[in-house]
């Protein structure tokens, strides 16, 4: 968001934006296509494809990765831009960050990495000692049952909260871009999936 506001400023330094023409050489929209056609996490249509490049404060705010922030394949070392008025900028180096949802284990050797990263498999004897003993525990554990009703006969866990007034919660806590709802789903959080949220529309 933050580079959205600096180009909104911009307009008072007396600067006039150039579209990009080139990318690494070739035409920009060529170059996108293509570029989206290998990454593509296998939406519907090209469409909801070239989509998935631009950015999506919905989809930042509710914790999502945009496709150029997911990439699946190695895109090269630098990317070089060419603007419409011929300014060129770079080669610029791409800056990646690994990100998993659990432990690699100890990555010691290029046989390590490329057996975990390509195979799918720990080093040698870490998933027997640190991960299977969790994944026992935890199936040890008894689940709770929900209580869905209380004595009064009244629904406590999985009622939406409703309001006529705006309420102090929902995505307006995470970014002030979105208008206070009027609705939440039950137990929502951007940190599960409970995530909808609803505003009553003027008649």
């Amino acid at each position: 968001m933050k580079d959205v506001e600096y180009v909104y400023h911009s307009k008072a330094i007396h600067w006039e934006p150039s579209p990009i023409e080139m990318i690494n050489g070739h035409n920009a929209e060529e170059y996108l296509t293509s570029f989206v056609r290998k990454h593509s996490p296998g939406n519907l249509d090209p469409h909801a494809d070239w989509n998935s490049l631009m950015y999506s404060p919905a989809q930042a705010i509710s914790g999502g990765a945009g496709l150029l922030q997911s990439l699946v394949l190695y895109p090269g070392d630098t990317i070089e831009l060419m603007l419409e008025n011929d300014t060129v900028l770079g080669p610029l180096p791409f800056k990646a960050l690994y990100m998993d949802g659990g432990p690699t284990g100890p990555l010691e050797t290029g046989g390590d990495f490329y057996n975990f990263f390509v195979l799918g498999y720990y080093p040698e004897g870490f998933y027997e000692e640190k991960i299977k003993p969790l994944l026992d525990t935890k199936e040890d554990e008894p689940e709770d049952e929900p209580e869905d009703v209380n004595d009064g006969g009244e629904w406590t866990d999985w009622e939406p909260k409703v309001s006529s007034g705006p309420l102090p919660s929902g995505w307006t806590a995470v970014d002030s871009a979105w208008p206070s709802p009027n609705l939440l789903q039950a137990g929502f959080d951007d940190g599960t999936a409970a995530v909808v949220s609803g505003k009553f529309g003027s008649t």
